[in-house]
């Protein structure tokens, strides 16, 4: 939203905006963190819109999420289908009515178990939600974590 919407309205920052995964690549590819342990099952990274399609005209951020995870130790990772520029949608989509939104989210958790993964990651907080709500919905037994959140516990800094 900064980094796209805002200087519409604000014309000028007098500093660069990033998402949080640029950043923690970065540090990752710097070696200023190096992830310590791994974690158990096989994850699987979910593209939010609006770092893959919808807000980042010609600054996509995808291969920096997939960075810091292939950084784990001893990590079990798989792609969905339909993932960067590619992505399918969450079901985050106001305009949609909340059935459509839902059966929406509900595919791409199908998408997750069809890869293989009973981990989704994703970078953006209302997928983590949408996403959290549609496995409750149907009974899915697949996780889901904030790519913060597992950078943390390979880091050892949470459980």
């Amino acid at each position: 939203m900064l980094k796209f919407r805002y200087p519409e309205v604000i014309k000028a920052f007098d500093f660069e905006v990033c998402h949080i995964t640029e950043i923690l690549a970065k540090l990752i590819d710097d070696g200023k963190i190096k992830p310590k342990t791994g974690v158990t099952g096989r994850l699987t990274y979910h593209d939010p819109c609006h770092l893959t399609r919808l807000g980042t005209p010609g600054a996509p951020v995808f291969e920096e999420p997939r960075s810091i995870i292939k950084s784990i130790p001893d990590i079990d990772f798989v792609e969905m289908e339909g993932n960067g520029h590619y992505t399918q949608c969450c079901g985050r989509n106001p305009e949609e009515t909340l059935g459509l939104a839902l059966s929406t989210a509900i595919n791409r958790i199908n998408d997750a178990g069809a890869a293989g993964a009973d981990t989704i990651i994703t970078g953006c907080s209302f997928c983590l939600w949408r996403l959290s709500r549609a496995a409750k919905d149907i009974g899915s037994g697949i996780g889901l974590l904030d790519i913060t959140t597992l950078l943390a516990k390979c880091l050892n800094l949470s459980n």
